[in-house]
């Protein structure tokens, strides 16, 4: 990806979907043979992929890319079909896609558990499909499907699949479960069968299935019943998934263990971080299933991960689950408003399974990049840099479930930055027990003597794990500026003296609890105590307006962490020109808030439910205690309403619902928002003071020119030299 709107200090050169940090989430293009079912009525099946279909576009992709994918294969290791005799097919995406390659880390992917959820396969065959025919071209997916084997089995229910179609060939059935019509006995249309997603053996029969053979979430006569959890079991048991993310449809959600059981979720930060992560776009809502949906025991999320036996509630022994302790999901994709000409969710309107596909992507990317060995690189560097020598400063924070050796490595760009002898790398190495860790970094630079106030300093960086030598997982120039001029800088040291306290229902504090490397000892905090309340909608605002006059590019640091009620509480950086209206600032650390359809999980009131502005830039959700550096650009490019304006007014603001909810996280804390450096830095365009030469008149078009410049050789300038990118 090249440089990204509002992003001044950094020109990437290679990313991946976890590192990006723009203010909307990425507009996947469409792969070329991903497409809806091409038959007009009475046989469209709702625009979805029938089940013959589906096993061409398998083969289709064999085909098309044979050193990438596997023919699908039987996932079964004793041959074992389903009730009406099908083979549940796998395949698996990877570089040597017709081996199992001990040693690589495994996601796992499945859809179509229950039958009717057609929006489940489609995203999945999307994904596929975009992994394929963007392996040659993105640096990133190659990278992961060289090193990591990804496992999908896009129909795991076929039965109930081919019942639909057959019932109804236009879309719309609503068949959920398998068609074991010998254990249900004679049920009405659709009510036949065992649900999948209840026969699963950790706590089976605990609660939230039923005994009714003829309900739709019929238990089964005993855990694994069933040909086809029994497929998915043994086949589960041959491989070692560090993540599972079993599609489901329809609640724009993230469920996972545990659904049927009430007992501490061992990993709640892991979980924590990775819906965090997983839903930064998308907002869908995420927790436990027991918080979030509702009790609903024999689900396969809790056998993949396993606990400690216990006894279910009909006095079934419960086992301690699959034994791999592997992180799984159902993600819940699409909502009943995007429903088609059925009227049924589970059926969404052709043009919406595009929609629905690509909000699922985020999702899919980060399970296989968390199942291996991944990091995420943090530049702690503010842009403004005053000393002649002193250390550049990194965070890298594991987010992978593997062991891996991180290295960061920074070069030189322009002339007048040195990064001494054999200092230029740094690794560090993490066991896999240490998962969600951040390790501070420091790496030595020297100026050049001669450096003059403003001119830029640019360097590379290179953040690699231990895959292999090449193996990249961000590459980005880097640029700072010597001695600019701040146009405010606020350490906190000084009490508050320069901010005025606004809103009512909380008092704005400051706290020693601060930036390790910053540069005084206090920080700035929106609660003075812990939890914070509710009912709050506080804030502070800087005492005097600032002057950008003259200031071509305004770019607002500081350091933040935060343990917000994700969904609900959440903090905005706003401006405005008068002190009355006021415009939120998207920084690369916001995210857009959480949609009000999204929020209908939570037993709260309407009020609360529709609390955060929908898709409005704020900061919520837990850190975790790890500190991260925010910037934010104004300029004639981004919020250039306040582009060298002679009074701009900004304000810290802290919004509480009138409750606070775990949903089973025992991490959360309600410690609230953590600032500190505040900055607000003039960066002047640089000024060029003779032609530059060879630059040959045939490469000149009437607008612009690209000029090499020894100084900042990354960047491009039209006929008048200035920078433009």
């Amino acid at each position: 990806m090249s440089q990204q709107l509002g992003r001044h200090s950094v020109s990437e050169i290679l990313n991946n979907v976890g590192q990006y940090d723009d203010c909307d989430e990425i507009d996947w293009a469409t792969p070329a043979n991903w497409n809806l079912n091409p038959n007009s009525s009475p046989n469209s099946f709702g625009g979805c992929l029938t089940y013959a279909q589906v096993l061409q576009e398998l083969d289709d992709m064999r085909t098309l890319y044979p050193n990438l994918i596997s023919a699908r294969a039987d996932a079964s290791p004793t041959n074992q079909t389903t009730f009406e005799g099908r083979t549940i097919w796998y395949i698996r995406i990877s570089d040597n896609p017709d081996i199992d390659e001990p040693n690589e880390p495994e996601t796992l992917y499945q859809s179509l558990i229950h039958s009717r959820e057609s929006a489940t396969v489609m995203n999945q065959l999307f994904f596929m499909w975009y992994l394929l025919e963007n392996y040659d071209t993105d640096p990133a997916i190659r990278n992961l499907v060289n090193n990591q084997a990804l496992y999908f089995i896009p129909v795991f229910n076929p039965d109930g699949f081919v019942h639909n179609q057959t019932q109804a060939p236009n879309g719309g059935g609503l068949q959920r479960k398998n068609r074991n019509t010998s254990a249900s006995g004679s049920c009405s249309t659709y009510l036949e069968g065992i649900d999948l997603n209840r026969n699963s053996a950790y706590y089976w029969g605990n609660g939230g299935s039923s005994t009714n053979s003829c309900n739709d979430t019929y238990m089964g006569t005993g855990p694994f019943s069933e040909n086809e959890t029994q497929i998915m079991r043994d086949f589960f048991l041959l491989h070692d998934f560090e993540l599972a993310l079993n599609h489901h449809s329809f609640k724009n959600a993230m469920l996972h263990a545990y659904a049927g059981t009430n007992i501490t979720n061992p990993r709640p930060d892991e979980y924590s971080k990775y819906n965090h992560d997983m839903t930064y776009y998308n907002r869908y809502a995420h927790g436990p299933s027991t918080s979030i949906s509702s009790l609903n025991s024999g689900n396969m999320n809790d056998w993949m991960l396993g606990g400690p036996a216990g006894t279910s509630a009909n006095g079934t022994p419960t086992g301690t689950g699959s034994g791999k302790e592997t992180l799984a999901w159902t993600p819940e994709n699409g909502l009943g408003s995007e429903a088609g000409a059925t009227g049924s969710g589970f059926w969404p309107a052709p043009s919406n399974f595009l929609p629905i596909a690509k909000r699922a992507m985020r999702m899919n990317f980060l399970a296989a990049y968390f199942s291996g060995k991944y990091g995420k690189l943090h530049d702690l560097n503010q842009s403004d840099i005053t000393d002649l020598a002193g250390n550049l400063e990194f965070a890298i924070e594991n987010l992978g479930q593997k062991a891996s050796d991180f290295t960061v490595t920074v070069t030189a760009v322009s002339a007048n930055i040195a990064i001494p002898g054999a200092t230029n790398s740094v690794t560090e190495s993490f066991t896999a027990a240490q998962v969600l860790e951040q390790r501070f970094i420091s790496i030595p630079y020297v100026l050049d003597a001669g450096i003059q106030a403003d001119d830029e300093i640019e360097f590379n960086v290179v953040f690699t794990n231990n895959y292999a030598s090449d193996n990249v997982l961000y590459e980005a120039n880097i640029k700072k500026t010597y001695a600019p001029s701040n146009v405010i800088f606020d350490d906190a040291t000084d009490n508050l003296s320069n901010w005025t306290a606004v809103g009512t229902g909380g008092t704005w504090a400051t706290t020693s609890d601060n930036y390790p490397n910053s540069a005084g000892s206090s920080a700035i905090i929106s609660n003075a105590s812990i939890p914070y309340s509710h009912n709050q909608a506080s804030g502070i605002q800087l005492t005097n307006s600032v002057d950008l006059t003259g200031v071509s590019t305004a770019l607002i640091q500081f350091y933040a962490k935060w343990d917000l009620e994700r969904s609900f509480d959440y903090v905005q950086l706003e401006a405005s020109l008068d002190a009355n209206t006021w415009t939120p600032l998207c920084g690369k650390l916001t995210k857009p808030g959480a949609p009000d359809a999204n929020n209908t999980y939570s037993g709260k009131s309407t009020t609360n439910n529709n609390f955060q502005p929908d898709g409005e830039p704020l900061y919520d959700g837990d850190t975790q205690d790890r500190w991260y550096m925010e910037e934010i650009v104004i300029d004639a490019s981004n919020n250039s309403t306040f582009n060298q304006q002679s009074s701009v007014y900004f304000r810290f603001v802290f919004f509480t619902d009138s409750s606070n909810r775990e949903d089973s996280y025992y991490n959360a804390d309600f410690e609230g928002f953590t600032f500190d450096d505040f900055k607000i830095t003039d960066i002047k365009i640089p000024c060029v003071t003779s032609v530059p030469t060879n630059v040959a008149a045939s490469a000149i078009t009437p607008s612009t020119a690209d000029v090499a410049w020894d100084a900042v050789p990354s960047a491009t300038y039209d006929l008048r030299y200035r920078e433009t990118g």
